[in-house]
């Protein structure tokens, strides 16, 4: 009796052990969808010469379509990739209530 709470006992405790290696350790990347949506260019007035400018707002979005909050890093780095497209880039994030 005391071998099979024994042998009970191990399994159990190396199955918690397995299942927090899983959860903690062996965790993925979590692909990302990059969001663009032009911004609607402001009107020129009168005094206001007219610029050829193009804004965007950027967020990212996981597969199921949820926002995903963006670090500053993330903002910079995309901000950097887009910079040699010649326009202006906002880079917006879940956090600045899109």
């Amino acid at each position: 009796m005391l071998r099979r709470l024994i042998v009970f006992s191990t399994v159990m405790v190396v199955a918690l052990i397995l299942m927090f290696i899983q959860n903690n350790v062996l965790v993925g990347e979590q692909e990302l969808q990059l969001l663009m949506q032009k911004q609607p260019a402001p009107t020129a007035s009168a005094t206001a010469p007219t610029t050829t400018d193009v804004t965007y707002k950027i967020t990212f979005a996981d597969l199921g379509g949820n926002l995903v909050l963006a670090s500053a890093n993330e903002q910079q780095t995309i901000v950097k990739r887009l910079a040699g497209a010649g326009g202006r880039f906002e880079a917006a994030s879940a956090r600045s209530a899109i």
